[in-house]
């Protein structure tokens, strides 16, 4: 089974459910481009790029495979379905930004960029954080925590913006797969969860009580995951 992580996380931010989903699967977490370990790729960054590393990982297990996908990892997962990939089994989502690609985010990518450019990493992810949950006081403190991974942040801005806002984008073919949401989380993730449902052949939606597009307890996601994938 492959976990693949969101936008400014690493798969450290995972080890709490892989742990839980071990008992039941050979978990792989796949480090995206741009983040801690894994290197830049071709620039500009796109999501057809991030779609090969993970059929080489799936190449790499050798054998039919799971995938949850977090967020922007979502998007390349369903990527990597879409370029052909045959070794998917069945895959989980929670929350991928379906509904914030196109040219919704290129002001911000264009600010972000300019911002790093100038080494100011923490001022470029507050920029993001407030253009999709909005202004608060506790943005600068995170972003501060955050800044190192202010490259994969726009290496993924890279990758939405290429995408189309919404057309037919995704050719998942008979792969089982399950949308999670979070009770809690903002109008972007129930947008982005209503934009799935109409593009996809989604099997089951699943909507976690008090979980946000960060999940707080690791323990009903991985339930929900291991109950869907261990039917299919």
């Amino acid at each position: 089974m492959l976990i693949v992580h969101g936008i400014l996380a690493t798969t450290a931010m995972y080890e709490p459910i892989a742990e839980l989903l071990s008992r039941h699967y050979q978990v792989v977490l796949v480090e995206r481009r741009g983040y801690e370990v894994s290197g830049d790729g071709e620039r500009p960054a796109t999501f057809a790029m991030q779609a090969r590393d993970i059929a080489a990982v799936l190449e790499a297990v050798g054998e039919p495979s799971y995938v949850f996908g977090h967020s922007a990892g979502g998007l390349v997962a369903l990527h990597t379905l879409a370029a052909g990939a045959r070794q998917v089994r069945a895959m989980a989502l929670y929350e991928p930004p379906a509904s914030m690609t196109g040219a919704r985010l290129l002001p911000v990518l264009k600010q972000c960029r300019e911002l790093v450019g100038d080494g100011r990493n923490a001022d470029a992810i507050v920029t993001f954080l407030s253009s999709v949950s909005g202004p608060h006081p506790s943005l600068r403190q995170m972003a501060e925590f955050l800044e190192r991974r202010a490259y994969g942040l726009i290496e993924d801005l890279e990758c939405m913006t290429a995408l189309p806002a919404e057309s037919a984008r995704w050719s998942p073919g008979d792969t089982p797969i399950l949308l999670l949401a979070g009770s809690e989380s903002d109008q972007y993730a129930e947008e982005s969860i209503a934009v799935l449902q109409r593009e996809l052949p989604v099997r089951d939606t699943v909507v976690l009580a008090g979980q946000g597009h960060h999940p707080s307890d690791p323990e009903p996601v991985a339930a929900a995951v291991h109950a869907f994938f261990s039917v299919h």
